[in-house]
């Protein structure tokens, strides 16, 4: 089984996105990590809004996953 983790981003312009990480935690097995950038440009580590380029810092983190803002 995989733990999913989220942290969500919101640009000043509006645009959300998320750095996702999935991890295995299931015991006494082999552990692995994959990072994936959803909505995103740069690395998980310096995350940048697409939309117009602004560097993503803590003060853009917002809580639940992207999918929590989408437009109804």
């Amino acid at each position: 089984m995989a733990l999913h983790t989220y942290t969500t981003y919101r640009c000043d312009c509006g645009h959300v996105g998320a750095v996702h990480t999935k991890e295995n935690d299931t015991p006494y097995s082999t552990n692995w990590e994959v990072t994936e950038l959803e909505g995103l440009n740069g690395t998980e580590q310096a995350p940048a809004c697409p939309a117009c380029g602004t560097a993503l810092q803590d003060r853009h983190v917002v809580p639940g996953k992207p999918r929590d803002y989408a437009a109804s």
